[in-house]
């Protein structure tokens, strides 16, 4: 058996923020392209979480609220923290250090957040 981190345990590590417990997770998929890896992982929220997962975001100290994503690619943070930002339907989190690469986008609009990472 070959075992993995749940994609969804990964964002709460990444975040340092508990996602909900009512989560529907839509996808959760290891692509192996040996020796680097890619996780990509879908997570359907309901109306409820969705506003108490903003509030988290906007708790955390990650989050800077001056600081707005017009997605362009230079703003991929390059530390091993990362950053949460406000995006035109939402938030965005990035971190990139010499080993691993996080991208979240979290839609408040459909309500659902969107994780892509692996090894570069």
């Amino acid at each position: 058996m070959n075992y993995r981190t749940p994609g969804d345990e990964i964002i709460e590590q990444v975040t340092k923020i508990p996602l909900p417990e009512d989560i529907i997770v839509l996808k959760d998929e290891y692509h192996d392209y040996f020796p680097d890896y890619c996780i990509e992982c879908l997570i359907q929220f309901n109306e409820k979480d969705t506003k108490t997962y903003i509030q988290a975001i906007r708790n955390n100290p990650l989050y800077n609220a001056l600081y707005v994503d017009d997605n362009d690619p230079k703003h991929i943070i390059d530390s091993k923290i990362g950053i949460w930002r406000k995006t035109k339907n939402g938030y965005s989190f990035s971190k990139l250090d010499r080993s691993f690469d996080d991208k979240i986008y979290f839609d408040t609009v459909i309500r659902k957040l969107y994780y892509l990472g692996g090894s570069l």
